[in-house]
């Protein structure tokens, strides 16, 4: 069984994710019942195509482990794809309850369109609270979604400039695009 998921998490990552479905298709036969299994077969459906499917196995590893960040996270990515963005919402912030340092989930926020995201301040704590339990920046996806958050409260865009400058390691471009959309809310 693990051979089969290690190789077939192997293959996701590399980007062959039709080669990836069928071995966690196999896994989860094996283990019928492993909420992992089935979040990492409904991942691999999804980055197939098959958004729909994709979420109902999904659904159907969160019901096997309700508590699982990793399941919750996976679901919470995919309801967003699938254009679902309140309950995206509610199960990437599960997920980031029930693990801060859920990093996949604080990326994805930074997906949601604009506005979508009613208390920006909440989510803006969960980078904080991950930034200070790993004692460091967060790696710079993270960091563009964190300031991409700034930028909607954002009243004073000098500091806000800054701050991005030295978050986003001298990436000009994104520190302006989020300094436009800082610009358009205050």
């Amino acid at each position: 069984f693990s051979v089969t998921s290690n190789y077939a998490a192997l293959l996701q990552r590399e980007g062959r994710p039709e080669e990836a479905e069928v071995l966690f298709r196999k896994a989860s036969h094996l283990k019928p019942n492993d909420a992992d299994t089935h979040c990492n077969l409904g991942r691999a459906i999804r980055d197939n195509g098959k958004v729909d499917e994709g979420l109902e196995t999904l659904k159907n590893a969160r019901s096997m482990d309700p508590r699982s960040s990793n399941v919750l996270m996976s679901l919470g990515e995919t309801l967003l794809q699938h254009g679902e963005l309140t309950d995206a919402l509610e199960m990437l912030t599960c997920s980031l309850e029930a693990n801060p340092l859920e990093l996949g989930a604080l990326e994805a926020f930074a997906r949601f369109p604009e506005g979508a995201i009613k208390n920006v301040s909440k989510i803006r704590q969960y980078y904080h609270q991950a930034e200070s339990l790993l004692d460091r920046q967060l790696p710079a996806p993270i960091s563009q979604a964190s300031c991409l958050l700034q930028a909607m409260t954002c009243g004073d865009s000098a500091p806000f400039h800054q701050d991005c400058e030295l978050r986003l390691s001298g990436d000009t471009a994104t520190v302006h695009q989020l300094l436009r959309v800082s610009l358009k809310r205050s």
